[in-house]
């Protein structure tokens, strides 16, 4: 292997490997130090740890770091890209070491590596040039991740057991469940108020009834629920609960802008059979006006609403709240996974949580509620998530993970929104100017934006023009999402090699080079004739999130640009 790259240049290469004879199981790769080549200069060294095989894993789209096995059938031949950090400060010259290919049960081939290192310097790891891949490494990125809030939110708080976001209160039960959810949103949305709007009126709790019908009350731990990470922009609690038979542990994470994620795992310590396991959600009268979700389009909420679990439809929460008050409660378990855009709604099916679902027993009500006794708190509706009967074995564990979304998110700012009049097209500056608008979304398939979220490979004349825009006033937004990718992305094969880990599986078809270069097993998307733009579909929580997060900051830094147009997104939280 030999290659050339700059000082401070990212270089990237591949290894074909042809499982000729039999095939494999997973491949190791193994770097050595690449050390100068020169006996009578000092010993200089690119060090192996700043080497990488983007097959094998990495650094997911949540900032965990992962591993991959990578299996090769019978007579197919596998790329594995890599990578090498070629430090900004060394010595020019010749780079010798090797590369160690070790199939699974197999005999070990090692490469020599060489890389010449030239005395030019590569400003921004070389990435000013796409073709030249060194981007790649921005697929383990953690940019970005991190707990800091963005601008209007402000800091949590922590009271006691009463966490604060922006406009909104959670107060944690003993049980580690929200006993209580309000708002301080105003109704006319443009400030927050002192007096609180109750969200809920009662505690959220997750009940276990016997074959008898009889209810198995939670025991909290001695501790209560444990405080872990407290803000700015993220709380984390955990805690313990016994009714005998079960053990419930719950972690939850409440997030700045009102995002909660709740984790329950149920733990059976013996054999047992019940008659359900439900989560019930009360609303309060000012909270409960309007409905949306698990199938129902938004409006007045209904008196009664019933639903069941359905693989062919993407329907697993549901949103009941006022203007200035709500709540989304999304049904999750281990197995969840974001589904794929509009568009391609039916080409990735819903993945049943084994807990909710239950082999088709799952269902979901809500009911108008009155208080069952005189002075009972009034609760204007509860939702219903029973998981039906079920046997449980001696260890087993079921994970009745949901989320919340507490609604509103943040005060509205008219003045500010109706200074910014929008211009939908790229047209010339003075032809915008003329019709009174001062911000423009640069939709894809234009003179400078011209391939499916990648925006890349017009640089120039981007700038050119974000910068006369600056010079006018105006700001420009361009469109650039994640749910699909252009086949001209310098990286496509590169990510091909990934297996699905950024493109879904699917029938393949689409655009003749499409199926010329890719043969099968990808989704066609969007074309455009004219360009001869064909994309592919994303997979949907992969590292292609991080090489996106990278992009905007590196449009941000070169280009200037001021925002983004967003059409159908596919994003993950």
């Amino acid at each position: 292997m030999s290659g050339r790259a700059a000082r401070g240049e990212y270089f990237t290469f591949q290894v074909g490997v042809w499982a000729a004879r039999a095939p494999v199981t997973d491949v190791e790769i193994r770097f050595s130090d690449l050390v100068e080549a020169d006996p009578s200069a000092t010993p200089k060294a690119i060090p192996a740890k700043g080497m990488t095989c983007f097959n094998k894993g990495g650094v997911n789209w949540d900032g965990s770091p992962f591993k991959k096995t990578v299996p090769i059938e019978r007579g197919k031949v596998q790329a594995l890209w890599c990578g090498v950090q070629v430090p900004g400060g060394i010595e020019p010259g010749l780079y010798k070491g090797t590369l160690t290919v070790a199939p699974a049960g197999l005999s070990e081939t090692v490469l020599a590596v060489d890389l010449s290192v030239a005395a030019e310097l590569a400003a921004d790891h070389g990435d000013a040039d796409p073709f030249r891949m060194t981007r790649l490494r921005w697929l383990d990125s953690t940019l970005a991740q991190d707990d800091d809030i963005v601008p209007p939110y402000a800091p949590l708080s922590v009271d006691d057991f009463t966490v604060r976001c922006l406009g909104r209160s959670l107060t944690i039960g003993r049980d580690g469940f929200p006993a209580l959810i309000r708002s301080y949103f105003a109704p006319e949305m443009t400030r927050l108020q002192t007096k609180p709007v109750p969200v809920t009126a009662g505690p959220i709790q997750l009940k276990v009834f016997d074959e008898a019908g009889r209810e198995h009350a939670w025991t909290p731990s001695l501790t209560g629920p444990r405080l872990g990470q407290r803000g700015p922009g993220a709380v984390v609690w955990e805690a313990d609960n016994c009714n005998g038979g079960l053990l419930m542990r719950v972690e939850a994470r409440m997030e700045f802008d009102g995002f909660v994620d709740m984790k329950v795992a149920l733990t059976a310590q013996s054999d047992m059979s019940v008659a359900d396991i439900r989560l019930e959600v009360p609303w309060a009268p000012e909270a409960a006006r309007y409905m949306m979700g698990l199938g129902r389009k938004g409006g007045t909420r209904p008196e009664s609403f019933d639903w069941t679990w359905d693989q062919k439809k993407n329907q697993d929460a549901l949103w009941i709240g006022s203007v200035n008050a709500g709540l989304q409660v999304g049904l999750r378990a281990e197995n969840y996974s974001r589904p794929l855009n509009t568009n391609f709604y039916l080409s990735k099916p819903l993945r049943m949580p084994p807990s909710w679902w239950n082999n088709g027993r799952g269902t979901v009500t809500v009911r108008t509620d009155a208080p069952a006794r005189r002075g009972a708190k009034v609760r204007a509706a509860v939702m219903t998530a029973s998981s039906g009967p079920r046997t449980l074995r001696r260890g087993e564990t079921l994970h009745f993970d949901f989320t919340l979304l507490i609604t509103p998110f943040k005060p509205l700012d008219p003045a500010a929104q109706f200074r910014e009049r929008y211009y939908h097209a790229f047209e010339p500056l003075d032809e915008i100017a003329e019709a009174g608008a001062n911000v423009v979304n640069v939709h894809h398939a234009t003179a400078i934006n011209p391939y499916i979220n990648y925006p890349f490979l017009r640089v120039p004349e981007m700038k050119a023009y974000v910068d006369e825009a600056h010079a006018r006033g105006f700001k420009v937004k361009i469109y650039d999402t994640i749910r699909e990718l252009s086949n001209r992305a310098p990286e496509l094969f590169a990510l091909r090699s990934l297996g699905h880990e950024i493109f879904s599986a699917g029938p393949g078809g689409g655009y003749a080079w499409l199926q010329e270069h890719l043969g099968r097993d990808y989704i066609a998307a969007w074309f455009v004739p004219e360009l001869k733009d064909a994309a592919v579909i994303n997979s949907g929580m992969s590292r292609w999130h991080n090489y996106y997060v990278e992009g905007l900051d590196w449009l941000a830094r070169n280009v200037g640009i001021d925002g983004l147009y967003l059409d159908d997104v596919a994003f993950d939280r």
